[in-house]
């Protein structure tokens, strides 16, 4: 596999939508982790088929690609503008930096804008991510997927110091 510095940065757009949910469900299928059981990470994978439910995240928010070649290896989405609703990385390409590179990109994007902070509801494998690059947990919480129960970290992040 290249080294990351091969691999390109561009704005999502609406013909990489499809391609954003196979990616979606793939990352979370990749998933090699005693953190989730096979139910959970099922029907966390299976929630992007549902008609419309990720068409508005990607229609009206605003987000980052990393392609490997031609091929979508990472991405990362908001919506609202304040708010990280989408991050997602192919297994064979995480821990290689490239979330941490578009989460980057994002609060970059979010600072220009002149948004004073950023909110996200972070999984228990982002979560660390999160907290290495400056978040704060704002609250735990539980939700539930087709009655399957997950636990996850409301944070957030200071983008403009007073």
């Amino acid at each position: 596999m290249p080294s990351s510095n091969q691999f390109s940065i561009r704005p999502i757009n609406k013909k990489d939508h499809n391609l954003l949910k196979i990616v979606y469900s793939q990352a979370i299928e990749d998933q090699k982790s005693s953190v989730y059981t096979p139910e959970q990470i099922q029907v966390w994978s299976d929630k992007v088929w549902l008609p419309n439910l990720f068409d508005r995240v990607f229609d009206l928010g605003h987000g980052w690609i990393i392609l490997d070649s031609e091929k979508i290896v990472s991405f990362v989405v908001r919506h609202p503008l304040n708010r990280v609703a989408l991050l997602y990385t192919l297994g064979s390409y995480s821990r290689k930096g490239h979330a941490t590179r578009l989460l980057k990109q994002i609060e970059t994007d979010a600072t220009i804008e002149g948004h004073k902070r950023l909110f996200t509801e972070a999984s228990l494998i982002s979560y660390p991510l999160f907290l290495r690059l400056g978040w704060e947990v704002v609250s735990p919480e539980s939700i539930k997927i087709a009655g399957v129960c997950f636990k996850r970290y409301r944070m957030q992040k200071l983008l403009i110091k007073s």
